[in-house]
């Protein structure tokens, strides 16, 4: 878990944001993407890359970039990408 993970790590409270489930169609969170890894839902790393990036997507559609939201959702984005990157060359090198 990386720190700048807090605002995603379950899902958004509407006392906090009261429209944000009908402005975000499709919500997602760690909490949900936990639960998903723990009852194997996840069958592809495409899978699971699109819940993740989905977090960092509607947090950037609801919020915007400019305030600590949106810098969070793109730390996790690099975090992410730094992640894969290193997957990548693991696959490679195999």
């Amino acid at each position: 878990k990386h720190e700048s993970a807090w605002p995603f790590l379950a899902p958004v409270d509407v006392s906090e944001a009261a429209d944000y489930y009908e402005v975000i169609a499709q919500p997602m969170d760690f909490a949900t993407v936990q639960r998903r890894v723990n009852i194997g839902y996840y069958r592809t790393l495409r899978l699971f890359v699109a819940d993740v990036r989905r977090i960092i997507s509607n947090c950037l559609a609801y919020n915007g970039e400019d305030n600590v939201y949106g810098q969070c959702a793109r730390v996790v984005e690099s975090e992410l990408d730094k992640g894969l990157a290193t997957v990548r060359e693991i696959l490679l090198a195999g």
